[in-house]
Order: C-alpha cells, then sequence, then structure tokens
C-alpha cells in the first residue's frame, strides 16, 4: 500500500512541473505591444452650477393718466362735534386731527369691555387652578395604579417562577431518565462489546500468529537464498552468474523481503523486526483477553445497577409532572380571577381620574375663550373710541367743511372735502390670471415719450368691466410725475409672474424635442442627457423644477457633436489632463 502512495506522490509532483513549465511559457509569449497613443477628441465645454434666486415673467400694458383730486371725509361713528380745527382753505397734512365726536357713549363701552376682559381673566385663574388640582389627582391615581401593577406582575412572576422550576424539575428529572435509560443502554452495549471483544481478540490472536509465522517463513527462504540452496532459486528471478555471487544473491534475497512484505521491509534486519513485533502483538492481544474475562462479572453487575436506576428516574419524572400541572392550574387560575380583578379596578379608578383632568381642561379652554372674546370687545370698543376723532386721510387743502361745533355728524355724510396734492393716478385694465397676482404695494414701471418713471399699484379691486371683461388697476407715481396730462396714454411694465427662491440655469443651455425639455451635464468627463421640468421663463434665465440637483454641472456651450454619452472636458482643462 505503501508502494502505491509513493508512486501517485511522484505522479503529482511530475503533474505539476508540467504544468508549471506550461504557464511559464504561456506568460512570456501572451505578452501584448503596447498600443499607440490615442487622440483626445473630446469637446471643449464650459458648465455652470444651478443658482438659487428669484425669477420674474414681466408683462406690457396700457394705461391713462387720471386725476383723482377731490377726497371726502366721512365719520364712521355719529355724534355730536365737540370742536373742529380746520376751516376751508387750510392746508392739512395726512394725520391731522380734523374734528372731534362726544366719546362718552365710546369710553363707557371701553370701561365695561375693561371689566369684561379682567373677568374673563379671572376666571382663566381659577380654571387653571382646577386643571392642575386634576393634573396632580392624575399622577398620584396613576402612581397607586403603577405600584398595583407592580405588586400584580410580583405576584404572576413569583408563580410564572413556580411553574419554570416545576418544567425545570421535570425536563431534569426527564433527562435523569434519559440519562438512566442511556446509562442502562451503555452498561449492557458494554456487557455485549466486551463479549463481541472476547471473541475478536480470539480472532486477532490467530490472525496475529498467521501473520508472524508468514513472517518466519519469509525469513527461513531468505535464508536459503543467501545460502544458495537449490530449491530457493525458485522463489526468485535471477541469472546463473548472479546465483553464482554472493553480493547479487543477498540483494535478490532483500529484493524477495521487499516484494513479499509489500514494501514493508527491504532487508533481513527490518524483517527481523516486524517478525520480533508480531511475536510481541500475539503476546499483548493474549494478555488483554485475559484482563477481559476478568472484567466481564463487573460490567454484568453495573448492567443490573443501570436497570435499577432507570426505574427509579422514570418514577421521578411523574412526580415532577404532577407538581407542574399544579404549578400551571395556580398561575392559570391568578391570571384569569386575581389579576383580572384587580386591573378592573384600577382601570375603572384610572378613568376616574382622567375624566376630572379632561372637564377640568374643557373649563379652561371655556374661560380662554371667554378672554379671546373680552378682548375682541376691548378691541372693538377702541376702535370706536378711536373713531372720535377723525384725521386728514391726505395732505391738501380743505375745500369744503360741512361740520361745526355741538351739532350732530351722521356717517355716511361727507363732513371735509380736501384736494389732494400730486395725485396722478394710472389706471389700466388687465384679466383675470394677472389681476390675481397683482398685489397692492406693487412696483410698476410706466414709459410715456421715452420717459420712464416708477410707481405702485394703490388699488386692486378684483372686479370684471362689464364691457370689456378685463379687470381694473389703479397705480401711483411714486415722484416725478409734474409733467405728467391727465387723459394721456403710457406704456406699463410689471411683473406678471414671479417664483422667489428657485433653482434656474441660463436659458440657451435648455433644448427641447418633442416638446419635453433636456439639458446636458458632465458627469465623469461625459456629456449626460437630462430630461427637466421647467417654470418660468424670462429673456436670460429658466426655473428647474426637476430633473437636476443644485451640485450638477450643466453644459453651456453648444457644439454639433454633443450627444448623449459624448467625452467633453472643460476648455480650462489641457488635453494632459
Amino acid at each position: 500500500m505503501k508502494s502505491k502512495n509513493n508512486r501517485y506522490a511522484r505522479g503529482v509532483a511530475l503533474l505539476m512541473t508540467v504544468l508549471l513549465a506550461s504557464g511559464t511559457v504561456m506568460t512570456g509569449c501572451g505578452k501584448k505591444e503596447e498600443a499607440p497613443e490615442e487622440k483626445d477628441t473630446s469637446i471643449l465645454v464650459e458648465t455652470v452650477k444651478p443658482t438659487i434666486a428669484s425669477i420674474e415673467l414681466d408683462g406690457e400694458f396700457i394705461g391713462t393718466i387720471e386725476s383723482d383730486n377731490q377726497i371726502n371725509v366721512i365719520p364712521k361713528v355719529a355724534g355730536d362735534v365737540t370742536a373742529t380745527y380746520f376751516e376751508e382753505g387750510d392746508h392739512v397734512n395726512a394725520g391731522d386731527l380734523l374734528f372731534t365726536i362726544d366719546d362718552t357713549g365710546a369710553q363707557i363701552s371701553m370701561d365695561q369691555a375693561q371689566a369684561s376682559l379682567e373677568s374673563a381673566q379671572a376666571s382663566v385663574e381659577t380654571a387653571s387652578v382646577s386643571v392642575q388640582a386634576a393634573e396632580q389627582n392624575l399622577l398620584y391615581t396613576q402612581a397607586q395604579i403603577t405600584e398595583t401593577l407592580g405588586e400584580v406582575d410580583t405576584n404572576q412572576m413569583k408563580l410564572e417562577n413556580s411553574v419554570a422550576s416545576a418544567k425545570y424539575a421535570l425536563k431534569a428529572a426527564e433527562e435523569n431518565e434519559a440519562l438512566a435509560a442511556e446509562q442502562f443502554g451503555m452498561a449492557r452495549d458494554d456487557y455485549e462489546d466486551l463479549e463481541d471483544d472476547l471473541d475478536d481478540l480470539k480472532d486477532d490472536k490467530e490472525r496475529a500468529k498467521k501473520y508472524a509465522d508468514s513472517l518466519a517463513t519469509i525469513k527461513k527462504n531468505y535464508d536459503k537464498i543467501v545460502n544458495k540452496e537449490d530449491n530457493a532459486r525458485e522463489l526468485i528471478t535471477i541469472s546463473d552468474a548472479d546465483w553464482d555471487n554472493a553480493d547479487k544473491r543477498r540483494t535478490a534475497a532483500n529484493e524477495y523481503i521487499f516484494k513479499m512484505t509489500s514494501g514493508s521491509a527491504s532487508d533481513l534486519y527490518t524483517l527481523g523486526v516486524m517478525v520480533n513485533a508480531a511475536k510481541s502483538s500475539v503476546d499483548s492481544i493474549g494478555s488483554a483477553r485475559s484482563t477481559l474475562d476478568d472484567n466481564k462479572d463487573k460490567m454484568k453487575l453495573n448492567m443490573f445497577s443501570s436497570a435499577i436506576g432507570k426505574e427509579t428516574a422514570k418514577n421521578n419524572v411523574l412526580s415532577a409532572e404532577d407538581a407542574k400541572r399544579l404549578a400551571e392550574k395556580m398561575l392559570q387560575d391568578y391570571e384569569l380571577y386575581t389579576k383580572a380583578t384587580i386591573l378592573a379596578g384600577a382601570n375603572a379608578q384610572l378613568a376616574g381620574s382622567i375624566q376630572s383632568q379632561v372637564a377640568a381642561q374643557s373649563g379652561l379652554k371655556q374661560a380662554q375663550a371667554g378672554v379671546k372674546q373680552a378682548q375682541a370687545g376691548v378691541e372693538g370698543a377702541q376702535l370706536q373710541l378711536d373713531y372720535t376723532k377723525v384725521t386728514a386721510p391726505v395732505s391738501g387743502t380743505i375745500t369744503k367743511k360741512n361740520v361745526t361745533t355741538n351739532n350732530m355728524a351722521a356717517t355716511g355724510n361727507v363732513a371735509y372735502v380736501i384736494t389732494a396734492e400730486d395725485e396722478m393716478n394710472i389706471v389700466f385694465y388687465v384679466a383675470e390670471t394677472v389681476m390675481r397676482e397683482a398685489e397692492v404695494g406693487q412696483p410698476i414701471q410706466v414709459e410715456r415719450n421715452g420717459e420712464v418713471y416708477q410707481a405702485q399699484i394703490t388699488e386692486n379691486a378684483g372686479v370684471a368691466d362689464q364691457t370689456s371683461g378685463l379687470f381694473k388697476i389703479k397705480a401711483q407715481f411714486t415722484g416725478g410725475a409734474e409733467n405728467m396730462i391727465t387723459g394721456t396714454k403710457v406704456k406699463i411694465t410689471m411683473a406678471t409672474n414671479k417664483a422667489d427662491n428657485v433653482m434656474t440655469i441660463p436659458v440657451d443651455s435648455v433644448y427641447y424635442e418633442s416638446r419635453k425639455a433636456y439639458v446636458y451635464v458632465m458627469d465623469g468627463g461625459k456629456a449626460v442627457r437630462t430630461e427637466v421640468e421647467t417654470g418660468i421663463t424670462n429673456n436670460t434665465d429658466v426655473e428647474i423644477k426637476s430633473g437636476i440637483t443644485k451640485d450638477s454641472e450643466i453644459i453651456t456651450t453648444w457644439a454639433a457633436q454633443l450627444r448623449d454619452g459624448a467625452d467633453v472636458r472643460l476648455k480650462e482643462e489641457s488635453v494632459d489632463d
């Protein structure tokens, strides 16, 4: 067997040598020649990143200059006039006090509103105290319930531990039973194995004796070959000349040993060692058999003891099962009856505390609502009180006065007429979509005869003209309109749509195909075609709603070769880069 393994190892070593040699040759033959350097054909481009900015879309309209000089001052409350401060022909500034109305009734209403507010605020304080008391009561109830639930959990844990202990005791008993059964089986198997081993040793001794005898025969044949006995020549293949040579015979005798021992021995010395080992093996087997005979009775007694232990462990399992059933029944009764009763009482107690808290919070909200109502009453009373002092809405000259001291001023009747200064208005009409975007105070640009003026919207009533269906917008100049003539036409430019803090890119960097917008993004030296959703567009920029991010490198350079996937590089980069 050893010679076969040696031959296999030598074959594997030879195969590895051939493979390594082949790999070396293949490696040498597989070397590639260096390719010539390719010419850079990438497109030179410039890029920008999106900008977060505001963008406006302007519209142009035709307006008309109108004069609106007459301002009617009408009181908002009725009452006796207590004093007037300007007469016809006097000049007033915006905010000057024109006249006062008796404020006795308004002052009484203010005092009543203040008293109602103080009462409502006191109610809020009382309701707040009630809420705090209800919250503290709820916290106390929750603490009690927590303690009760803790006791419930503790008792349940004790019962669960009892069940677990019973299960553990049962499992231990079952394991002991299994162990006892296993020990009994092992003792029985050991006894049976002992008998089998005795039989095997008997057979082993016979085989060992035969093996020793065969080795002795080989040694005898070796001696015959060396001593040149005639019948020994049949044991080997040797020429006449070599047979007569003692060294050749000895070499042939060693080869005979090597052959007959299957390579285990190659000379007389090694064979002698094997003969002695075989004889020792025969003696050892005989000694081992005697020892096993001595242990046979002991193992039989051990097998009987294991059988008794097995029955005892089985009875322990039955006792542990009874204890486990009792512990489980006690835990089940606690969970179904005792625990349920305790939890129901705790829930009822908690529900009562929560109900009290909700009622207190509801009372607080009602009181707070009363405060808001009272504050509204104070503000209304203050407004009525303010209305008793009538001021000039604009600067200008008083052209008519219709009120006198100690006479009644009525709501709806004109008390003063003021001709305002620099009241040159621009009136123009727009579509509904523009009207909805226009805001009072929004700046506009007015152009006439090549001159540009600034103005702002002062009125957007949101009412359509019955004839044209358009909506009227009124604006005023913010200065420098002295040369304007009433009735003349002017060109108005204003923002009709606006988007604040949006992503924008140059309008020339956006392309369109089948009504779909797209841009080229520089990514990893490639031009990547990317579809985008656009919004407002003016002459320079376009709003981008989706498709790119603030870090995208947008290609702004146009090139006929620019395609999706084309190689690109920045203009400031050199070819070596």
